[in-house]
């Protein structure tokens, strides 16, 4: 390349003046920089965040916390192949860890199709994490160096062929029972376990236009649409969960989560003149203690913090 370099470069140079050549590289330099920033933006620093908390609760061994940071973590950073990737394999050896075989299996596939073997290889992990991983990776015919192998991850592994036919099975038992609508919740968080969100979505829109007295699916209905930003639907539906039916009244937990994510809802859309009486009404009915468990539950302390910040600097 270099031998290249010398005799075929260097005479086109001479035919390019120094104030083009100047010029271009601060295009380039400046294409780069909003590359770069354009990118950066793209990435929600709250989802960064939850993969470093989950990533240092994964270390301290609290997988319980662990667990509730690295699904919302990868749930967010679907689109980012590398990041999503290394929540999985934190998930992976975390469910390894408390013997859970089928999501351990489950997570570990999910990182390999999205990573492959030489970006999990390029992954910063520490010794023990690395060592447990290549474990795995190797018991699971995923180990690294396979390169004899490479179309073994897209046949289908009998766990998740059992899988799919529990979606299968619930889906004719949903058509043959259709007044059981815990069958449907069981279809709906198995499509969400999946990250299928899509799938869970019209799982629970069939669900409440057979009952729709159904308070708690148009609750999941508009925590989907808040996790997806669209915070118009996402009010729409959480007012609809907070009117109870003649049939049937809502629960104390759902009333609270359902104002708390109005309250959030009512920040992302501007619409700050309507919220002093959703937080009267939340102070009162709960206390500080209860708002806390409530926020961490649903993985929301960041975000309610964020918001109350703002409010407060805003603040005449």
């Amino acid at each position: 390349m270099k031998k290249r370099a010398k005799s075929g470069l260097i005479p086109q140079q001479k035919k390019i003046s120094m104030t083009s050549l100047s010029s271009a590289i601060s295009l380039v330099g400046i294409i780069l920089l909003a590359f770069s920033a354009l990118y950066s933006q793209q990435i929600d620093p709250f989802y960064l965040k939850l993969l470093k908390d989950g990533e240092n609760s994964f270390l301290a061994q609290n997988y319980k916390e662990a667990i509730k940071e690295l699904e919302i973590a990868a749930f967010g950073l679907h689109k980012e192949k590398k990041l999503a990737g290394k929540a999985y394999i934190y998930l992976s050896l975390i469910h390894y860890y408390l013997k859970d075989k089928e999501k351990c299996e489950y997570y570990l596939k999910n990182a390999f199709e999205l990573l492959g073997e030489k970006e999990i290889d390029a992954l910063e992990l520490n010794e023990s994490t690395r060592s447990d991983l290549e474990k795995l990776l190797d018991f699971y015919k995923l180990g690294m160096n396979k390169e004899a192998e490479p179309a073994k991850p897209k046949s289908t592994p009998p766990e998740e062929k059992a899988s799919s036919t529990s979606l299968k099975e619930l889906e004719k038992r949903i058509k043959a029972e259709p007044n059981n609508v815990s069958l449907s919740y069981k279809l709906y968080e198995l499509y969400r376990q999946r990250y299928n969100l899509q799938a869970a979505k019209k799982v629970l829109q069939a669900l409440v236009k057979k009952n729709p007295n159904e308070d708690q699916a148009f609750y999941l209905l508009a925590k989907i649409d808040f996790s997806q930003k669209n915070y118009k639907a996402a009010l729409e539906g959480f007012r609809r969960a907070l009117k109870p039916s003649d049939e049937r009244q809502i629960t104390r937990e759902l009333n609270l989560k359902s104002t708390i994510f109005v309250i959030l809802c009512l920040y992302h859309l501007n619409r700050r003149q309507s919220l002093d009486s959703f937080f009267d009404y939340l102070s009162e009915a709960a206390s500080q203690e209860e708002l806390k468990q409530m926020l961490k539950e649903e993985g929301l302390e960041e975000e309610w913090e964020k918001m109350r910040a703002q409010i407060t600097k805003r603040s005449p």
